[in-house]
C-alpha cells in the first residue's frame, strides 16, 4: 500500500480558528506565540523562557530520540545530548490554533521541518561484508537528517498568581508530533558509495521517519520509540486526532496519548485547573474544601501519590455543595449553563458517563452538568419556580422542558407537554411524575430569568438564608438612616482590619480581601439608607384595592367623554358635516382610534469594515444618498447610539390589503412610521426582537452572537437581512449561503471630486427604495399590517 494520508476527514469538529471576536483573536495569537517558542527557545538553549512556555504541573512532551517525559525531564536529556554533540535545528513553516473559548482549551497546529546533523566515518563495507569502493575507506561523512512534521500542542487558559491577584494565562500541557515524510542530506552532496543504511535497518522504524530514528539510534545512542503517530491511518494516528478533539472539550486525553506516569499531585496543582472565566469561578471555590479535608498538611499530601486529581475535585464538590447551597440548587446550575452555552445532558442514571446520556426526557431521570461544577441533579427535584396556577413548586423537568420549548408556539408547547406526560405514564416507576404546563406568563417569565435578561422573578423564591439576610439588612440600613445607629465611631490606627466578603453565598463569587487602613476609613463612615432599604419594606403589600378605586373615576371620565359638549349622556350624538379634514367611514362615524403601534427596530453591523453605519445610515435611508460613513460631512461630531427615521409605509395604512395596494405600487394611502436604528444589543429588553425587522449585516457571524437568534438562517426567518456592498464587487459566500432571508445591493464607489453629486450617485436613491422595499415586504409578510 502506497504511504500517504487518510483521504477521510479527520477534524470532526469545526472549532473557531478564523476571524471570531477581538478575545478569541487575541487567544489564538497567544496559543500561536506559545507554538513559536519552541523553535525559537530550544534551539538557542533558551532554558529559562522555554519552560515558561509550559505549566507549572503535568507538562509532558514526547520526541522519537527522547520517548515520553515531563517537561523538566525534557530539559535535563535535552542540555546533556547537546553536550554529547546531538545537534537538532527546527524551522517553523506555519501555525494555526483550534480554540474553544467555553473551556479554555486550545490545539496549537505547527508545520516543523526538523534537521538533525550528523558527522561519522564512511562504513568500510556494506551489510553483506562486500566493499564496492574503496576510495572512501577513512574517510568522515556530514549529513543533515531532515524529517516534516506536525507539531500538536495542548494548551489550556490556566489561573497563575496568588488572590486576589490572579490571572489567566495560556500554557503548554502536552506536546505530541505526527512524523510525514524524511530525508537524508550529504552537505557536500556527494554520497558516499557504500550506504549508510540497509534497507533492513530502515524497515525497522515507520516509515515517517525511519531515516530520523535510525540515525539517531545508532549514532546518538537513543532509544527511539516506534509508535508515534506517522501519516498511515493506525490506531496512533486516529488516537492523537480524537486525543486533539477530546482536549478541546476538556476532557481527559493522557491516557489517549499514553501518558502512564503516575504524577504527584498537592493542593497546588488545584490551582492549575482553568473554571471557564464566563462562570467567574474561580480556585477560591476549591481551595476552601482542601482546607476542610486538610489536604494542605504534609502527612495528606503524601497521601495524594498517584491519586487522580479528579478524585480530590469530586471530593471538594461535595463539600463546597454543603456549604453553598447556590452550587446545588437547580435553577442557578441551570442558569450558569444556560450562560455558559454548555446546557446539561439528560442521562438514566446518577452516574458521570457517556453511556447513560439520552435525548428522551420521559426515560431520563437525572440532569449531569459540567459547570460550574460537575453534578447529577435528579429531575423530579422541586424547583424554587412555584407556578401561581397550581400553587405548587414546579420540578426540574417541567423547567428543563420550558426552556426546551422556548421558541415553539403555545400549541405546539401544549401538545408536547401532553405526549411526555403520556410516555412518563407508561414508563415503570414513574407513573407519578409529570411535566407541569405552564401558563404563557410564567413560561416568559422563566425564560427570561434563565436567560439573564432579568435578575428577579416573583415566581421564584429566594434561597433558604438569603430572604432572612435581606431583612436583616433592610432593618440595618433603616436604623442608620433613622439615626437611631450609626455616626463617625473613634478607631484607633490598624484596629478594624479583616476580610470583608465582596458577596454573598449564593453567588460563589471570590471573597475580597480589604487592606486594614481602608477598612478604617470605611469604618468611620456613616453610611445612608437608600430607596431600596428605607422605602421599601420586606412585607409583600397589596395593592389591588388601589385598581379599584381608581377604575370609578376612570370609568366615570370614559363615560362623560364620549358625549360632546352640550350633548347629555343617553342622547343621540349629532353627526358632523364632512370636512376636507376629517375623514369619514362608511356609516360616517369617525373610524375608532387603534392602539399605538410599537416603533419597528432595525439592526446596524457595528463593524468598521461596514458601508452603513451610525454616522451615515439618516443620509442613506432618509435622504437616498450615499456617503462613507468615516467622510468627514457626516463623520466631524460623535455618533449617536440610537436614531430614528420616519417613512411612510402602506402596510400600515389599513387593515384591508386591497385598499392599501401592492407594494411598490404608487396607489393607496401611507401612514408615517418611526424606526429605531441602533448598532449594539447591549440595553435590548426580551419584547425589543419581536420588534426587530431589519438586520444590516457584512457577512460576519460574530454579529450575532449577543443576538436572540445567533445562528443566521434563523435570525434571517424574524427579520429581514440587508446587505450593502460596492457595485462590480462579488457578495459573500456567506451572504449567499444564508439564502433568501438577505437581500443584496450594491452602491457606487465614492467619488471625492463630484461628491454627492459624483457619477452614479444618481442610482443611490434608486437602491435605498430597493431596501425600503425588501424591509416592508418582510413586516408584511410578518404581520405587521395585519389587524389584531
Amino acid at each position: 500500500m502506497v504511504y500517504n494520508i487518510t483521504d477521510r476527514e479527520t477534524q470532526p469538529t469545526v472549532w473557531n480558528h478564523l476571524n471570531g471576536s477581538s478575545d478569541e483573536i487575541l487567544d489564538r495569537y497567544c496559543v500561536s506565540e506559545l507554538c513559536k517558542g519552541w523553535p525559537v527557545y530550544r534551539d538557542a538553549s533558551e532554558w529559562r523562557n522555554f519552560r515558561s512556555l509550559f505549566a507549572e504541573r503535568g507538562s509532558f512532551v514526547f520526541t522519537t530520540w527522547s520517548g515520553g517525559l515531563p517537561i523538566d525531564d525534557f530539559i535535563d536529556v535535552s542540555k546533556k545530548g547537546r553536550a554529547a554533540g546531538d545537534f537538532i535545528m527546527h524551522r517553523e513553516n506555519g501555525t494555526l490554533v483550534d480554540l474553544n473559548p467555553v473551556t479554555g482549551r486550545a490545539v496549537g497546529k505547527m508545520k516543523v521541518t526538523i534537521t538533525q546533523r550528523f558527522t561519522v566515518p564512511v562504513p568500510s563495507s556494506n551489510a553483506d561484508g562486500t566493499n564496492d569502493n574503496h576510495n572512501d575507506e577513512g574517510r568522515m561523512t556530514t549529513f543533515d537528517i531532515e524529517c516534516d512534521c506536525r507539531f500538536i500542542f495542548f494548551c489550556k487558559k490556566a489561573i497563575s498568581g496568588s488572590a486576589p491577584d490572579h490571572r489567566a494565562e495560556w500554557k503548554i500541557q502536552y506536546i505530541k508530533n505526527f512524523y510525514e515524510k524524511d530525508r537524508l542530506l550529504f552537505v557536500d552532496g556527494r554520497a558516499t558509495s557504500t550506504p549508510l543504511f540497509s534497507q533492513g535497518e530502515l524497515e525497522r522504524f515507520p516509515e515517517g521517519y525511519r531515516y530520523l530514528g535510525l540515525a539517531q539510534e545508532k549514532y546518538g545512542g537513543h532509544a527511539v520509540l516506534r509508535d508515534l503517530p506517522t501519516m498511515r491511518d493506525d490506531e496512533a494516528f486516529r488516537g492523537l486526532t480524537r486525543a486533539m478533539d477530546m482536549w478541546l472539550r476538556a476532557e481527559r486525553v493522557a491516557g489517549v496519548l499514553g501518558i502512564k506516569r503516575e504524577f504527584v499531585w498537592t493542593s497546588r496543582d488545584i490551582s492549575d485547573i482553568h473554571f471557564s472565566a464566563s462562570l467567574k469561578v474561580a480556585i477560591e471555590l476549591i481551595r476552601p474544601a482542601l482546607d476542610v479535608l486538610e489536604l494542605t498538611s504534609p502527612p495528606h499530601i503524601a497521601q495524594l501519590h498517584g491519586l487522580d486529581v479528579s478524585h480530590i475535585l469530586l471530593r471538594a464538590v461535595a463539600i463546597m455543595a454543603t456549604v453553598d447551597p447556590a452550587l446545588q440548587d437547580p435553577l442557578l446550575a441551570l442558569r450558569r449553563a444556560i450562560a455558559a452555552s454548555s446546557l446539561p445532558t439528560p442521562t438514566t442514571s446518577e452516574a458521570l458517563s457517556a453511556e447513560n446520556a439520552t435525548d428522551d426526557l420521559a426515560q431520563a431521570t437525572h440532569l449531569y452538568f459540567t459547570q460550574p461544577i460537575p453534578q447529577s441533579i435528579r429531575l423530579s427535584t422541586p424547583t424554587r419556580f412555584v407556578s401561581a396556577n397550581a400553587n405548587k413548586a414546579v420540578d426540574l423537568r417541567s423547567i428543563f422542558f420550558a426552556w426546551l420549548k422556548k421558541d415553539v408556539a403555545i400549541p405546539e408547547y401544549i401538545a408536547s407537554a401532553q405526549e411526555l406526560n403520556d410516555a412518563l405514564k407508561k414508563k415503570e416507576g414513574a407513573e407519578e411524575e409529570q411535566v407541569q404546563n405552564l401558563v404563557f406568563v410564567e413560561r416568559l417569565d422563566l425564560i427570561t430569568w434563565l436567560e439573564g435578561a432579568s435578575d428577579e422573578s416573583e415566581y421564584i423564591k429566594p434561597l433558604e438564608g438569603v430572604a432572612a439576610a435581606a431583612a436583616q439588612g433592610a432593618d440595618a440600613s433603616a436604623n442608620v438612616a433613622s439615626g437611631a445607629t450609626g455616626g463617625v465611631p473613634t478607631v484607633p490606627s490598624g484596629g478594624a482590619g479583616g476580610a470583608v466578603p465582596a458577596t454573598g453565598p449564593q453567588t460563589g463569587k471570590l471573597t475580597k480581601t480589604i487592606d486594614p487602613r481602608l477598612q478604617e476609613i470605611y469604618n468611620g463612615e456613616r453610611k445612608m439608607g437608600d430607596r431600596n432599604t428605607v422605602l421599601r419594606g420586606i412585607k409583600p403589600t397589596e395593592f389591588s384595592h388601589v385598581r379599584k378605586v381608581a377604575e370609578s373615576f376612570l370609568g366615570r371620565n370614559r363615560s362623560r367623554s364620549q358625549y360632546p359638549p352640550g350633548v347629555k349622556p343617553g342622547a343621540k350624538a349629532p353627526i358632523p358635516a364632512p370636512s376636507a379634514g376629517l375623514p369619514l367611514t362608511k356609516k360616517g362615524l369617525p373610524g375608532p382610534s387603534s392602539s399605538r403601534r410599537p416603533d419597528p427596530i432595525i439592526l446596524l453591523s457595528p463593524s468598521a469594515s461596514s458601508l452603513i453605519r451610525m454616522s451615515n445610515i439618516k443620509s442613506f435611508l432618509q435622504d437616498g444618498v450615499f456617503i462613507p460613513p468615516d467622510h468627514p460631512s457626516v463623520a466631524t461630531s460623535t455618533p449617536s447610539n440610537i436614531l430614528h427615521i420616519t417613512r411612510p409605509l402602506r402596510i400600515l395604512a389599513d387593515a384591508n390589503p386591497a385598499a392599501a395596494g401592492p407594494i411598490g405600487s404608487s396607489s393607496g394611502v401611507k401612514k408615517p412610521t418611526r424606526f429605531i436604528l441602533v448598532d449594539s444589543t447591549s440595553n435590548f429588553k426580551p419584547d425589543y426582537w419581536q420588534r426587530l425587522v431589519a438586520v444590516f449585516t457584512t457577512g460576519q457571524t460574530w454579529q450575532f452572537k449577543s443576538y436572540k437568534w445567533s445562528s443566521p438562517p434563523e435570525l434571517f426567518k424574524h427579520a429581514t437581512g440587508i446587505y450593502v456592498g460596492w457595485r462590480g464587487e462579488d457578495v459573500p459566500r456567506e451572504v449567499k449561503g444564508w439564502g433568501r432571508g438577505v437581500k443584496s445591493f450594491q452602491v457606487e464607489r465614492w467619488d471625492e471630486k463630484g461628491g454627492v453629486h459624483g457619477a452614479g450617485r444618481w442610482r443611490d436613491r434608486e437602491v435605498v427604495e430597493g431596501v425600503w422595499t425588501a424591509i416592508e415586504e418582510g413586516m408584511r409578510a410578518r404581520g405587521w399590517g395585519s389587524t389584531k
